[in-house]
């Protein structure tokens, strides 16, 4: 029996449709069972798919359920984001490559998302959740990721929500293979997590030393043919204090002799950064690291939203956001306090 990414790897459109096909009745037919499972991530006995044999069977073929000792459990997470199925891989998955589970500032870039615009990129898809959703304003949408298991999940994801014709992914650098291309809105969500050197960790958020190195690149990419009249969103973590945040000085430093204008959105109370750092504590630069952090003056994670739009003249802002209560942001979504919320 292989996994699911070896399924998604060797079979074709139809063969994914039909596994779709199946994900999305097995949801609709019981969906208490379907939570246990793809979002709560519990094992669940045989016994209780005795009225839905064909669904366990199905996807224990392609690997996305896994049976062991008389239980079944989801090798991957299928979340209900408000009408839609998203897949992503398990948040306990410690490969670089693995995919993004749903975080708070995929919630924040959903809602970001123009209505009628003819064309959007969204660079760093991962899952591809900001292009489905992306598709339904928009009649051209372009997912682009460095990783080749981004891709893959995009693809299936855009055929488990029945876009499957309308979404194509590409592997790229950021827009190292776009150019020449236009664009009416870009959906930035890069690794910005700060990571101590040498370290390795997922691809999805590694953002160098800073946690600014990948957006860095991408603000320094940006010009006026890419994006004439439409905007760019982005989000992002930066490290700061009370008076600053360093991602300031790097919008400044790529975008201030250009005619650009910036909003930046300080979405949530900061994080202690000590607190943060402590999922790295395992690295052998940790503490190097984090002291040359604090010696800077860097005490504070902040959690924002960035706007880019052209303008004749640069301009800059800063606000604060208290209109949504994120959590725990630093984290995966609370699927519970998510689900009951939900309309």
């Amino acid at each position: 029996m292989g996994t699911f990414l070896d399924f998604l790897k060797s079979n074709s459109v139809q063969p994914r449709a039909d596994i779709a096909g199946i994900i999305r009745r097995g949801y609709l037919e019981d969906p208490d069972l379907f939570h246990r499972l793809f979002v709560f991530l519990k094992s669940v006995p045989e016994s209780c798919f005795h009225h839905c044999s064909w669904f366990r069977d199905a996807l224990i073929e392609t690997g996305i359920l896994i049976a062991t000792a008389g239980v079944i459990r989801a090798s991957i997470m299928i979340v209900p984001l408000k009408h839609r199925l998203i897949a992503t891989d398990l948040p306990s998955d410690e490969q670089p490559s693995a995919i993004f589970p749903i975080y708070p500032e995929t919630l924040y870039l959903i809602d970001q998302i123009p209505d009628h615009a003819m064309s959007i990129l969204d660079i760093g898809t991962g899952s591809g959740v900001l292009s489905i959703f992306a598709s339904e304003k928009s009649p051209i949408v372009t997912p682009v990721d460095i990783n080749d298991r981004a891709l893959l999940f995009t693809q299936f994801n855009a055929v488990l929500n029945g876009v499957g014709n309308k979404i194509f992914g590409q592997k790229t650098n950021l827009l190292s293979s776009l150019a020449g291309n236009y664009y009416d809105c870009i959906l930035a969500n890069l690794p910005f997590e700060p990571v101590p050197p040498g370290y390795s960790y997922y691809l999805h958020s590694d953002g160098g030393t800073d946690g600014l190195k990948l957006i860095s690149e991408f603000l320094s990419q940006i010009n006026d043919e890419v994006i004439k009249f439409g905007q760019i969103r982005m989000v992002a973590f930066s490290l700061g204090n009370d008076k600053h945040m360093i991602i300031e000085d790097v919008l400044r430093k790529k975008l201030g002799n250009s005619h650009f204008g910036i909003e930046v959105e300080i979405l949530a109370k900061p994080l202690k950064f000590t607190e943060f750092a402590k999922r790295f504590e395992s690295a052998p630069q940790y503490k190097p690291w984090l002291t040359s952090t604090l010696q800077n003056g860097l005490q504070s994670l902040f959690f924002i939203g960035v706007k880019i739009v052209p303008s004749r003249t640069f301009y800059w802002s800063v606000s604060r956001n208290s209109s949504r209560h994120w959590g725990a942001w630093e984290n995966p979504v609370n699927w519970n306090e998510y689900l009951q919320l939900a309309p």
